[in-house]
């Protein structure tokens, strides 16, 4: 009986993951101060277990990134949980990472952000998927009845000093004004208060509107239009930190699994990410949406 016992018990943790025999670490991960609250906020209703979730609706594409790369991470046999070093923009938090102050950046960000201080993992969102919508004060009928590219052209926008690829894309639309600001709370008020038209933000959220609400300020997409910025977002791992290139190496191992069981996709979709009731919506930028390759990513 006890020989039958011994064998059941072998039998029960050769079936465990990886994971179950693995030290939890506490580890440094640079975030912005918003993505860190909300991350903490979203938490506190799922038991604060991010490897125990499923349901990945009711927070932000940013928030669900951190946790899939814990899921990765806890696949991939390094189990962690973050010990944030916030920044006042994701700019500022990147900066850390490549310092090493930090051993990775909190959520995902664009390939063009890596450099040679960085380990970039394999793409959480692919060539083609980020699509963004143009958000503004219902009451501004100029915007809300904008209907083509050369429409957009004529208004004016803000944008955070620190999204690359945000100010690239508004930059080649030559959209007739940009102000630049440190901060994405300065982004909403300038719309609030009627001295810019617009902003992009993410086709994501609960509403059915698709209206979002930060700081008090509500803003509404502009109907029917959308615009697509064409490259991949990767996680970013320090080469200067002594764990980096450890938690890359796990992630790694853990996002293969991950995409092969359709998880990636669909916490992006259950977050609000990839909204396919915008499917239909017109791209103004790039006009030619054969640009864009919606497929999966061949790194």
């Amino acid at each position: 009986m006890k020989q039958l016992w011994t064998y059941i018990t072998i039998l029960v943790l050769l079936t465990l993951p990886v994971s179950a025999f693995a030290e939890k670490y506490f580890l440094p991960i640079a975030a912005s101060e918003g993505l860190a609250a909300s991350y903490n906020h979203f938490l506190a209703k799922r038991d604060n277990d991010p490897c125990n979730i499923h349901d990945y609706s009711g927070t932000s594409r940013s928030v669900i990134s951190l946790i899939l790369m814990q899921q990765a991470a806890d696949i991939g046999g390094l189990p962690f949980s973050p010990l944030f070093r916030k920044a006042p923009n994701p700019g500022r938090a990147l900066l850390q990472v490549k310092q090493g102050k930090a051993v990775a950046f909190a959520g995902d960000m664009w390939r063009c952000e890596a450099d040679d201080t960085m380990i970039i993992s394999p793409p959480v969102v692919r060539k083609g998927e980020f699509e963004k919508g143009i958000y503004g004060k219902k009451e501004n009928r100029r915007l809300m009845t904008v209907r083509s590219l050369k429409d957009l052209q004529k208004l004016s926008t803000a944008v955070d000093l620190t999204w690359t690829q945000d100010i690239d894309v508004l930059q080649k639309m030559h959209i007739g004004s940009i102000i630049k600001v440190p901060r994405y709370s300065l982004m909403l008020r300038l719309v609030d208060s009627g001295r810019v038209d617009f902003i992009l933000g993410e086709l994501g959220g609960s509403t059915k509107d698709l209206s979002f609400q930060h700081y008090d300020i509500t803003l509404y997409p502009v109907p029917g239009v959308k615009i697509a910025l064409n490259d991949s977002r990767h996680f970013l791992f320090s080469k200067q930190h002594p764990m980096g290139k450890r938690l890359a190496q796990a992630v790694t191992r853990g996002m293969t699994v991950l995409r092969k069981r359709g998880t990636i996709r669909r916490a992006l979709e259950q977050c609000g990410f990839i909204n396919k009731n915008v499917h239909h919506w017109k791209r103004l930028y790039p006009e030619n949406t054969s640009a864009i390759d919606s497929g999966p990513a061949s790194r």
